[in-house]
C-alpha cells in the first residue's frame, strides 16, 4: 500500500516490553516444571537443551527491555530538550531543521468488519485495469501523443510510489452546518459555548478552511501556510497561543473534528499531504497519522469521520507512473469514451479517509476521465462535472459516485446542455439531482444568444424534466436550490430574481420574477421564505449598465409568484469590493443573533473633485477596509451596527494596489463564540463585544519563528 503505517509511542513501546519481562518468572516456572516432570524419561542431554532455552529466553526478554530503555531515553531527550521560545510546537518534516522523531498514536481500535462487495462498481459502462501493466498497455494504444511520437516517449515505468517516512517532533508545556444554525459544542466538551461554524452548501457536509474553531479554541494557518496556530481563544480577555504545528510544504485547508486536526496541503517533496494530528490536549498535540498522493487535492469535504478527498493528476505518455497514487485494480475507465484523441488523459481519484480510527485503511478509487469543473458533494454522493466543447456546443458531462464511509461506488453518467457557474448551480434533494447550465453569452447590445436552463435527472441522471431558455440574452450570475425550489439571478441591464418550483420534478416551472437594479453573485437562505443576496448596484446605461458599489438584497419569497426585495443596503461606490461574493467562507451570517458579517474593501467617490457629478463610470479612491457588521432581520431588513479593522487608520498605508486581500490586515474570516465577534487577519486576531463592538482583546501572531532543537 502506498500508506504509512502507525507507529507507537516510545514509552507504549517500553512498558509493553516491561509487562512482558515481568512475564518471565511465570513461563520459568510452568516451563520448569514440565521439564522435572518428563525427566524420567528423557536423557540429560535433552535436559540441558531445556535449560539452556530457559535461560535464551530470560536474555531475550532482557535485551528487548533495555533497547526500549534506550531507545525512550533518546526520543524523549529530543521531545524534552529544545526552544521554541516557550511555545509548543509539533513539527511535521520541518524544512528549516533536518532532525526529527518520529511520534504516532496511541493503540487504534479494532476496525469495523468490511466487506469487499460493497466496493464492486454496480453500473455498466465503466470498466477497470487489472494491473498497472494493463494500464500502461491501455495509455501506450489510446494516447494520441504517445501513438505519434512514440520513438520519444519510451518511459513509461510503472510502480507504485514508496511509503513516505513520515518524521515529526513535539513539544509543549501545559501552562500554555449551516452558517446560520447555532452549535452548541457540548460535543467538544465546551458545554457553555455558542459559536458559528464554517459557512458551507450542504448541510451535515463539513468544507475546509484556513480557520476552524471549536467553541474555545481557534485553529488557523498562518501566513507562510507553514504552520496550523492552535489557539484559545476563548474568554476573550485571556486568549493565548497554545502550541504550533509545522508542516514541509504549503496548507491549503484545515478540518477539526472533536479531538483531530486534519491539515491538507501540497509540497514539500510529494504532491499533496494530509496530515491527522491528535488535539485531545490541545497544548501537545501529536502526529496520529499521514498519507502523501501524487497529485492536486480539488476538492475535499468531511462527512462524520471520514474525510473524502477528490484528487486529479494529468496522465500522458510522459508520465512515469510511479508518481501515480493508487494501484493498478483501482483506477476504471468508460467503455464509450474515446481516449485515442487526447494528447493527455486525467485521472480522478476519489479517496476516503478515517481521520478517527486510523487503523482502518484508507479507500481509492481512480478514473479516467477529463479534468472537473465543478463538484458537488452531498451526504450520499459525489457529482463530478465538466464540460465538453463539440462543433461549437458545449455540454455539460455530470459522474455520480455513492459514497457511504469507506464504500466508493460509481453509479451512473448523464449529459445536460450547457455549462456550469459553479457548486452552487447544483444540489441534491429526495434522490433528484437538480443542475442550472448557460449557453452563449451575452454582448453588449443585442446578440450573444445567451440563454439559462434548469435539469432535474434522477438518480440514474436520466433527465426527468427541464426547464429551457430561462432569461434569454442576459447572463447567469447566480444561483442557490434550497428544498423544492431554486433561486436564480440573471442579469444584463436589471436583476431579474426567479422563483422556480421544483415539487414535480417532471415538470419545473417558473413561480414568480422580480426585476430590481443590481445583481447579486451569492444567494445564501436566511429562512423558508427569505433569501440574502450579495453582489453589485448598478447603473443603466441603456443598451448596458454600469456596476457600483456593493449591494445587499433581502427578499421575501413567502408569495412565491409576487417576490418582493423587502430590504437593500448599498455599500461604498463603484470599486468597492467584498471577497464572500466569490468565497462563501468569508461570508459570516447568524439568524438567531440577527447578525451579517463582511469583508469590505471601500472605495468611496470624493464629490468635491466633481462639482458637477461624477459619471456612472468613475471609480471612488480606496478609503477603507475591515468588516462591515449589520443586524439583519426579516422585520427590519439591514442596519450597519459598526465597523471593525485591523489597520490603525482603518487602510493599508500601500494604498490601493495592496487591496483585496494583498496585506496581512486584511481580515479575511470572521466567526463568534457566545456573545464576542472574532476578526481574522494574518497578523492578528482581533476580539470585539458583540453589542457594542467594543474591543476586548488582539492576539497578533509572530512574522517568523525560528525552531531550535537541542
Amino acid at each position: 500500500m502506498i500508506f504509512s503505517k502507525w507507529n507507537k509511542k516510545p514509552e507504549q513501546h517500553f512498558d509493553e516490553h516491561v509487562n512482558n519481562l515481568t512475564n518471565v518468572p511465570k513461563i520459568l516456572f510452568i516451563l520448569g516444571r514440565i521439564v522435572i516432570s518428563v525427566n524420567s524419561m528423557l536423557n540429560k542431554k535433552l535436559l540441558i537443551l531445556g535449560i539452556l532455552a530457559l535461560i535464551w529466553l530470560l536474555v531475550a526478554n532482557v535485551t528487548m527491555v533495555f533497547s526500549a530503555l534506550v531507545m525512550e531515553t533518546q526520543q524523549n531527550d529530543n521531545w524534552n530538550e529544545r526552544e521554541v521560545n516557550d511555545t509548543p510546537t509539533l513539527k511535521i518534516d520541518d524544512p528549516r531543521n533536518s532532525e526529527s522523531i518520529t511520534v504516532s498514536p496511541s493503540e487504534p481500535q479494532e476496525p469495523e468488519p468490511f466487506l469487499d462487495e460493497e466496493m464492486e462498481e454496480d453500473q455498466a459502462g465503466i470498466t477497470g485495469f487489472e494491473s498497472l501493466e494493463a494500464f500502461k498497455s491501455f495509455l501506450e494504444n489510446n494516447t494520441y501523443y504517445y501513438r505519434s511520437y512514440r520513438g520519444y516517449s519510451e518511459r513509461l515505468n510503472l510502480q507504485i510510489i514508496p511509503n513516505n517516512t513520515i518524521l515529526a517532533s513535539i513539544s509543549g508545556t501545559k501552562d500554555q452546518s449551516d452558517s446560520f444554525s447555532i452549535v452548541d459544542s457540548d460535543a467538544d466538551g465546551y458545554s457553555s459555548t455558542q459559536h458559528s461554524t464554517t459557512n458551507i452548501q450542504v448541510l451535515g457536509v463539513d468544507e475546509g478552511d484556513i480557520i476552524k474553531n471549536d467553541g474555545k479554541y481557534a485553529y488557523i494557518i498562518s501566513k507562510d501556510k507553514q504552520k496550523v496556530i492552535i489557539a484559545e481563544v476563548y474568554p476573550a480577555e485571556s486568549a493565548k497561543i497554545v502550541s504550533n504545528v509545522w508542516v514541509k510544504g504549503r496548507l491549503s485547508e484545515i478540518y477539526v473534528n472533536n479531538d483531530r486536526l486534519v491539515l491538507l496541503g501540497y509540497g514539500g517533496g510529494s504532491g499533496s499531504f494530509i496530515h491527522i494530528i491528535d488535539i485531545k490536549d490541545r497544548a501537545e498535540p501529536y502526529l496520529v497519522k499521514s498519507y502523501h498522493y501524487r497529485g492536486t487535492i480539488s476538492q475535499s469535504r468531511m462527512i462524520g469521520d471520514y474525510l473524502y478527498l477528490i484528487t486529479w493528476q494529468s496522465v500522458s505518455s510522459y508520465i512515469t507512473l510511479n508518481e501515480l497514487s493508487v494501484q493498478g485494480n483501482q483506477i476504471y475507465y468508460f467503455d464509450d469514451f474515446n481516449y485515442s484523441s487526447y494528447y493527455s488523459h486525467q485521472l480522478t481519484t476519489i479517496i476516503s479517509i478515517n481521520v478517527k480510527d486510523t487503523y482502518i485503511e484508507p479507500v481509492a478509487r481512480a478514473i479516467l476521465m477529463e479534468k472537473s469543473h465543478n463538484i458537488l458533494v452531498s451526504v450520499k454522493n459525489i457529482y463530478i462535472t465538466y464540460t465538453k466543447y463539440l462543433s461549437g456546443s458545449e455540454n455539460t458531462i455530470i459522474h455520480r459516485i455513492a459514497i457511504h464511509n469507506r464504500s466508493i461506488q460509481y453509479k451512473a453518467k448523464g449529459e445536460v446542455l450547457g455549462r456550469v457557474l459553479n457548486r452552487f448551480s447544483m444540489g441534491e434533494f429526495q434522490d433528484y439531482f437538480r443542475i442550472v447550465t448557460s449557453t452563449g453569452h451575452v454582448w453588449r447590445g443585442s446578440g450573444g444568444g445567451a440563454q439559462n436552463h434548469v435539469y432535474v435527472l434522477d438518480m440514474k441522471l436520466n433527465t426527468t424534466g427541464k426547464l429551457i431558455n430561462i432569461a434569454s440574452g442576459e447572463r447567469l450570475y447566480s444561483a442557490r436550490f434550497i428544498g423544492n425550489r431554486a433561486y436564480l439571478v440573471t442579469f444584463k441591464k436589471v436583476d431579474p430574481f426567479f422563483v422556480i418550483d421544483l415539487t414535480n420534478p417532471k415538470a419545473p416551472k417558473i413561480l414568480g420574477e422580480l426585476k430590481i437594479p443590481g445583481y447579486s453573485d451569492y444567494l445564501h437562505p436566511y429562512d423558508e421564505n427569505h433569501i440574502i443576496g450579495l453582489g453589485k448596484d448598478t447603473h443603466d446605461m441603456g443598451t448596458f449598465a454600469w456596476y457600483q458599489g456593493v449591494k445587499l438584497s433581502l427578499f421575501d419569497v413567502s408569495d412565491v409568484s409576487h417576490p418582493k426585495e423587502v430590504s437593500k443596503y448599498i455599500i461604498g461606490d463603484r470599486g468597492t469590493y467584498s471577497p464572500a461574493s466569490t468565497d462563501p467562507h468569508a461570508f459570516m451570517f447568524s439568524r438567531e443573533k440577527n447578525l451579517l458579517v463582511l469583508p469590505i474593501s471601500l472605495a468611496e467617490i470624493n464629490q468635491t473633485k466633481y462639482p458637477n457629478g461624477a459619471s456612472p463610470s468613475t471609480s471612488g479612491e480606496y478609503t477603507w477596509e475591515g468588516v462591515y457588521v449589520l443586524n439583519i432581520s426579516a422585520e427590519n431588513g439591514f442596519s450597519l451596527k459598526g465597523r471593525i479593522s485591523h489597520f490603525e487608520d482603518g487602510k493599508s498605508k500601500s494604498g490601493y494596489w495592496n487591496r483585496y486581500g494583498n496585506n496581512d490586515k486584511t481580515i479575511k474570516r470572521s466567526f463568534y463564540i457566545n456573545d464576542v465577534l472574532y476578526t481574522f487577519s494574518s497578523e492578528m486576531l482581533k476580539m470585539n463585544h458583540l453589542n457594542d463592538l467594543d474591543e476586548i482583546n488582539e492576539l497578533t501572531f509572530p512574522e517568523y519563528e525560528v525552531i531550535i532543537f537541542k
